[in-house]
C-alpha cells in the first residue's frame, strides 16, 4: 500500500534536519584508528540509504518525498557487497577453514533465520491473504532462488539480495588464496561479468 505525503519538499527538509540533529547528537570520535575502524557505521548509512530508496520509491505516491536521500541505495547495495567481502576475508586469513567446513559454517548462518523468515511469510499470505504458492515455487525459493524483484508484484522483492550473496558465498571458498587474497576479488568479479555476458537462462527476469 503506498501512501500519499503533503508536501513532500517541506517534509523531506524537515527529515534532513531530524536526521543531522540525530547524527550529530550520537557521533562519537573513536581514539584509535585502523583502515577499517568504521565497519559498522558503514553498515548503518548503507541501511539508511536503503531504506530511505524504498521509502521514497515505493511506499510513497511521489517521488520528490526524501529526495535526494533515496537515490543512494546502490551505494548501500555495494557497500554491503564489500564489506562482506571484507569480513570473509578477514575470517579466511585467521581460519583457514576447508571449502566444506566454510559452507557448514556460513551457509547455515545464512539458511536457517531466511528458511524462518519464508516460512513466516508463506503462513502469514495463506492465513490473512489466502495466497498460495506451487511446490516449484517454494522448492525454488527454500533454495533461495529468486530472479525478480518487482516490489508491488514479487512474493518479497528484496529476496534477490540473498541469490546474489548466496552466489558469493559459494564462490568464494573455491577461489579464495591466503596468500594472494586480492586474487579471489578479481576472480569473483571476472565471474560475474563473464555469466552476466553470458545471460544464462536462469538469468531470465
Amino acid at each position: 500500500m503506498q501512501i500519499l505525503v503533503n508536501d513532500p519538499s517541506l517534509q523531506t527538509i524537515l527529515f534532513g534536519i531530524v536526521l543531522v540533529g540525530i547524527f550529530l547528537s550520537t557521533f562519537v570520535i573513536k581514539k584509535k584508528y585502523t583502515p577499517f575502524s568504521f565497519t559498522t557505521e558503514v553498515k548503518g548509512f548503507a541501511i539508511l540509504t536503503i531504506l530511505f530508496a524504498h521509502i521514497g520509491y515505493t511506499l510513497s505516491l511521489n517521488n520528490e518525498f526524501l529526495f535526494p536521500f533515496s537515490v543512494f541505495a546502490g551505494v548501500g547495495v555495494n557497500l554491503f557487497l564489500f564489506l562482506s567481502g571484507y569480513g570473509l576475508t578477514c575470517s579466511q586469513l585467521k581460519k583457514n577453514s576447508s571449502v566444506l567446513a566454510f559452507y557448514k559454517q556460513r551457509l547455515l548462518k545464512l539458511f536457517i533465520p531466511f528458511w524462518i523468515a519464508l516460512g513466516t511469510f508463506v503462513a502469514l499470505d495463506a492465513l490473512f491473504l489466502h495466497t498460495t504458492y506451487t511446490v516449484s515455487f517454494l522448492a525454488q525459493s527454500s533454495l533461495g532462488i529468486f530472479n525478480k524483484a518487482t516490489m508491488l508484484t514479487d512474493f518479497n522483492s528484496p529476496l534477490w539480495y540473498f541469490t546474489l550473496i548466496l552466489f558469493y558465498y559459494l564462490a568464494f571458498p573455491i577461489l579464495f588464496s591466503k596468500k594472494r587474497p586480492w586474487v579471489t576479488a578479481i576472480l569473483l568479479y571476472l565471474g560475474v561479468w563473464t555469466l552476466i555476458q553470458q545471460n544464462p537462462f536462469f538469468f531470465d527476469g
